[in-house]
């Protein structure tokens, strides 16, 4: 199994293909192989350690943008977990004040306004604590065992994507945000059954084309910023499926 502390690949990045060009072995350099000063990818960085280098193809001296895109980019560099995690939890508050919203505007008790902040919270906290940590993981993780962005290396990233990442992702989600409900364990398992399935298929349909052009395009420390940015609407949906009521057991 493969540590991600000592996982030391380096991806070599050219200023005119995005895509790495030359794979320096996981558990160390090969002689004779080394990592050019640009664009140099430590095991800190694919931990989440500061490196002003890593994943980058532009100094930020260049970057020639907002002030405040060029702050979140260095961000993403030197605070890569930290920054994806806020960022996540920003999303998941946002879509759940959007399903709360949706909820209340089509419930015909406009005049009612009942706002669930406890649930907001859990929403925020799952986006913080689960979704922006995993997916930074995920994503080096899929970039360092699939370095090529050809269309079959792709295919092989989508489909683990939905096999692995979103059935876990899921279930754990489902069930923290039900026990933090106070919801017993045979009652997440029923949640499980009734929901988890609906989920995933929902995913199938809404997640593929947008796993594709990040896979394919988008560089990789940007890779968790585009994914949670498509997971608002989804995650719209999510908070939705979370915040159902409990199954009945029966007797």
């Amino acid at each position: 199994m493969i540590s991600f502390r000592h996982a030391s690949r380096c991806f070599i990045f050219s200023s005119r293909h995005p895509q790495p060009t030359t794979v320096v072995n996981m558990m160390g350099a090969r002689p004779g192989w080394t990592c050019p000063p640009i664009a140099r990818v430590s095991c800190q960085s694919f931990v989440g350690g500061s490196s002003a280098a890593a994943f980058s193809t532009t100094p930020f001296s260049d970057f020639k943008g907002p002030s405040f895109v060029r702050r979140y980019l260095q961000l993403l560099e030197t605070r890569p977990i930290a920054t994806k995690s806020l960022t996540a939890a920003a999303i998941f508050f946002l879509a759940d004040a959007t399903s709360q919203g949706l909820n209340i505007a089509f419930s015909g008790r406009k005049d009612t306004f009942n706002w669930d902040f406890p649930r907001s919270l859990r929403m925020l906290a799952a986006g913080l604590l689960l979704s922006g940590p995993s997916l930074h993981f995920w994503f080096n993780l899929m970039s360092a065992t699939f370095p090529t962005r050809d269309i079959a290396s792709t295919l092989k990233k989508m489909a683990l994507g939905q096999i692995v990442y979103g059935p876990t992702f899921n279930t754990v989600f489902f069930s923290l945000n039900a026990y933090l409900q106070g919801e017993t364990t045979p009652e997440v398992i029923a949640r499980l059954k009734r929901d988890l399935l609906p989920a995933l298929k929902g995913g199938l349909i809404y997640w593929p084309l947008i796993d594709f052009l990040t896979y394919r395009y988008v560089p990789v420390h940007l890779q968790p910023l585009v994914n949670n940015s498509f997971a608002y609407l989804w995650t719209i949906y999510l908070t939705y499926m979370a915040s159902l009521k409990k199954t009945v057991l029966q007797a």
